[in-house]
């Protein structure tokens, strides 16, 4: 048996990362359908903290706003059609009205979350990316991430008292920070049995390459980035 330990560095505001989140759990599917014995393998997830605008207030603005202010409108919709359709073929509705700000916040969760338990810091990612890209919350809220939180798992008293320490918070932006020492320039970023490195969304049968490598015991490094 094998424990696939996979670190995903991500933004909660990446819809990237929940793509790349997607396409993971189908990869997992795949190997553990067609590899031989692959059923009894573990697969255990972390998340670390990514900051894609570290500058950004935590006064947060439409996310069509933000767009209309970087891109002309003809791209600003092109943008929006191509991640409807990919979205389409993760099982995805993205949706547009939600509002961007600040993530430490909701990092520092992640981080509580995942003293829990990795499972309960998985399913709080899951309430995060769903609430966020597909019903429109505010990522910076704190009333949505209170609400996250439970569903995931966690106790009410226990987020709110969570998201007002900032011992939390200095822990997310150390760790945000290692990362970019450590080479991560861009989100989604995973991290196989540690020296197994894959950037961006990769699709299902490219995790399954990565799966197959490591079960047949090939211990060199590994880098697969994708744009």
């Amino acid at each position: 048996m094998t424990n696939f330990d996979i670190k995903i560095t991500s933004d909660t505001i990446c819809p990237w990362c929940y793509i790349g989140y997607r396409r993971l759990q189908k990869g997992i599917s795949l190997f553990q359908k067609t590899y031989p014995g692959a059923k009894k393998d573990t697969f255990t997830i972390h998340w670390a903290p990514y900051y894609l605008r570290p500058d950004a207030s935590s006064i947060s603005v439409p996310f069509e706003e933000r767009l209309s202010s970087r891109v002309s409108a003809d791209q600003a919709q092109k943008f929006k059609d191509i991640m409807f359709r990919t979205g389409v073929g993760e099982g995805i509705s993205f949706k547009f009205g939600s509002r961007l700000g600040n993530t430490r916040d909701s990092h520092r969760l992640i981080a509580m979350a995942g003293k829990e338990g990795t499972n309960i810091q998985t399913r709080l990612m899951e309430e995060l990316f769903k609430g966020h890209f597909e019903e429109e919350q505010d990522i910076t809220s704190h009333e949505f991430l209170v609400q996250a939180g439970k569903a995931a798992g966690l106790g009410e008293d226990f987020v709110r008292t969570g998201l007002n320490d900032d011992k939390c918070g200095r822990e997310v932006d150390e760790e945000a920070q290692a990362a970019a020492r450590d080479g991560v320039k861009g989100v989604p970023h995973f991290s196989i049995n540690t020296h197994h490195k894959m950037g961006g969304a990769q699709d299902a049968s490219e995790w399954m390459e990565v799966f197959t490598a490591i079960k047949e015991g090939e211990g060199s490094t590994q880098n697969v980035e994708k744009p």
